[in-house]
């Protein structure tokens, strides 16, 4: 979803700094006071233990625990601030409130290391992100207790509102007929300016949510608009089309059951690849990357 504003922007810079370097010298620090009792007061820990752990300390020397003592230190930490993490956080990795333009692989990290902040928002991420989180492409599909929450919003009743659908057709001499582009203008519209050459010059459609023949600019969930969508989807796969590009403005919710209607099926349909195109606000909103979702 477009973000009009970049004050609750979050980059990979400041996320870094948060989420990752503070958390991990967090751990560092507590595991090198932990290390201060040093190899014979591990000793002394481990020997005061029950007699499977006392085992363990008995076969031991000094030296061995002294190369030892600063890898169970460092997991001793992890688990101690994981465990007071969980007392006083509500569990979000990701807030509701701020917008992560960061790349995902920072996500990944930041969640082994902070433990055990696991949710996240939808609204908080670009929609190619979305896709991916809800295809389980990589890193998500290693983050498995992960999930990624969808504000219901404003739902549509049913007063007034309808899906207009506009179908394109590209550069005769050059289209590739297995290439079909979706856009859909639903929360803002979608000047034909900021869509790539590649797109125009291939088959397109777009979905425009309408109240009283005027685009209905509302954050709303519009159900029939994931269903016509899902439909035209249908479509390409029997008219043998095998890539499907996806430029969209629209609700997280939206985003949500077109994923799972049309593309959670284990690969068994004819599409091959989808992508999604990245509209930054750094680039006026123009459609500039398509990333791949799988």
């Amino acid at each position: 979803m477009r973000k009009k504003s970049g004050v609750n922007e979050v980059g990979a810079v400041l996320f870094t700094c948060q989420k990752i370097i503070f958390p991990f010298m967090l751990i560092c620090g507590l595991a090198c006071l932990l290390n201060l009792i040093g190899a014979k007061g591990l000793m002394k820990v481990l020997s005061s233990m029950p007699p499977e752990i006392q085992l363990l300390g008995s076969v031991l020397t000094i030296k061995d625990m002294k190369i030892i003592t600063p890898i169970i230190m460092l997991c001793v930490s992890y688990f101690i601030l994981a465990c007071g993490r969980s007392k006083v956080s509500k569990g979000y990795l990701l807030s509701s409130n701020k917008y992560y333009l960061v790349p995902e692989c920072l996500f990944f990290v930041a969640y082994w290391l902070n433990v055990p902040q696991y949710k996240g928002s939808a609204v908080s991420i670009p929609i190619w992100q979305h896709c991916r989180y809800r295809y389980k492409s990589f890193p998500w599909n290693w983050m498995p207790k992960f999930e990624m929450s969808v504000p219901d919003g404003l739902i549509d009743e049913g007063k007034g509102l309808e899906v207009r659908i506009e179908y394109l057709n590209g550069n005769e001499q050059s289209k590739n007929p297995t290439v079909r582009s979706l856009i859909i203008a639903d929360t803002y519209p979608i000047d034909d300016a900021k869509i790539p050459d590649f797109v125009k010059n291939n088959d397109r459609i777009v979905f425009t949510t309408t109240k009283e023949n005027k685009q209905d600019r509302v954050r709303r969930y519009n159900k029939e608009l994931a269903l016509k969508v899902v439909e035209e989807i249908k479509k390409a796969e029997e008219a043998d089309v095998t890539e499907i590009y996806l430029l969209a403005n629209t609700n997280p919710k939206t985003i949500m059951e077109i994923m799972r209607d049309a593309f959670n099926d284990a690969g068994r349909n004819p599409i091959q690849h989808l992508y999604v195109y990245d509209s930054p606000r750094k680039n006026d909103f123009r459609f500039t990357t398509p990333h791949k979702i799988f």
